[in-house]
């Protein structure tokens, strides 16, 4: 039986299954990919402007798949990384292995090269995704910890959280060219609100209004504001990848300080109507997603569930929350233990001093991604580990 590379997706994915018509004509456009086994000659992590950037060169040792590129060594970027004691997490977002030799996916964008997925050997090429139901009463909602980022934080692995009762967000002026204004707006206060609303939880959002160029990432000086954001050119990340949560965190506490969902606007259409026009991405839908990655949660493994990897076009369920979403924000941030209560959110931390403008906590940085693919085989996806 001949064995087989096959793709595993670790970014959080919006699979579209309704064929060619799924988004505007820019899907066209997306850069083919390459796959590739290659050497990596060495990574470097270091701040650009509000983000950590991770770069790669990589050697390029056999082209199983693509156009060869015309030097033999390309440099790899990752949004995301480690630099001293803070971190931006790309939970769900492939990851370069941490080994010499590596099988990547990797797409062309401007000068550099993005990697969109990692290429395992599985036994047989027709190999499924797992089809088992979840048990009854298993524990599906995943928390995001400090070792997501790469490379990980040193030290003793700790679960992520906000460390203050109310998260306050601001919306882009501009947000979605696709959609009036106001109805966006809307859209946004409710996937926020959806998860405000779960009563065993004292977590709460306080929306802080517009923002005219709302500054993307984490600045170190501040200040900081958590935004909602669309992007509508010169996409920063994977072309096909929908959205990303960009947070940034203190690797010795996993302490959250700064959010912010950008959103694509260069490939999709979005829509704000209960009844979905054919092929177009639902607001409410991503942003819920979205805003439960803000609260440090990674990707379920219940299909049913607001933080499931993926989804189709149209789809308008993840507005909702499971019984198991709710939970995990309850097991999180439950009911009578609010910061200042019994949690020691006030002790002073030695080397994670950077202060946000409304909340005076420290910080975790996590980059998580909502992609739209569009007619794309997968013969196996890599779950984002429990």
């Amino acid at each position: 039986m001949r064995e087989l590379l096959c793709l595993v997706t670790l970014w959080s994915v919006v699979l579209a299954t309704a064929g060619g018509n799924v988004v505007r004509a820019a899907v066209a456009a997306v850069p083919a990919r390459m796959s590739v086994l290659g050497t990596v000659l060495d990574r470097r992590s270091a701040w650009e402007g509000g983000t950590i950037v991770t770069r790669t060169r990589l050697r390029i040792d056999r082209v199983m798949q693509g156009n060869a590129p015309m030097a033999s060594v390309v440099e790899v970027t990752e949004l995301g990384g480690r630099v001293g004691d803070l971190a931006q997490v790309v939970p769900g977002q492939p990851k370069m292995p941490d080994r010499t030799n590596v099988a990547v996916e990797l797409t062309p964008v401007a000068t550099t090269w993005r990697m969109t997925a990692v290429l395992e050997q599985v036994a047989s090429p027709d190999s499924k995704l797992p089809t088992e139901p979840l048990q009854v009463g298993a524990v599906a909602y995943v928390r995001t910890t400090t070792k997501d980022s790469e490379p990980p934080c040193e030290g003793e692995q700790k679960d992520v959280y906000w460390p203050v009762a109310t998260v306050h967000y601001a919306l882009d002026s501009a947000c979605s060219q696709d959609v009036d204004l106001d109805a966006c707006e809307a859209a946004v206060a409710r996937s926020f609100q959806t998860w405000q609303d779960v009563d065993c939880s004292y977590m709460s959002f306080t929306y802080d209004g517009r923002m005219a160029d709302a500054p993307f990432g984490f600045h170190r000086d501040g200040p900081n504001v958590n935004v909602v954001k669309w992007q509508e050119e010169e996409w920063p990340g994977d072309p096909a990848a929908q959205a990303i949560t960009l947070v940034t965190l203190g690797c010795g506490s996993g302490r959250v300080l700064d959010a912010d969902i950008l959103v694509n606007g260069v490939v999709g259409t979005f829509s704000t109507e209960d009844l979905q026009e054919q092929g177009t991405v639902d607001v409410q839908n991503t942003i819920t997603h979205e805003a439960g990655h803000l609260l440090g949660f990674a990707h379920s493994s219940d299909p049913e569930s607001t933080m499931f990897a993926t989804a189709v076009l149209n789809e308008t369920k993840k507005r909702d929350l499971t019984a198991d979403d709710s939970q995990g924000l309850c097991d999180t941030y439950p009911l009578g233990h609010e910061p200042g209560a019994d949690q020691g959110c006030a002790c002073a931390m030695a080397r994670e001093s950077t202060t946000d403008w409304r909340t005076g906590v420290t910080v975790w940085g996590a980059v998580m991604i909502l992609v739209l693919r569009a007619g794309r085989v997968r013969a196996r996806q890599k779950r984002p580990p429990g």
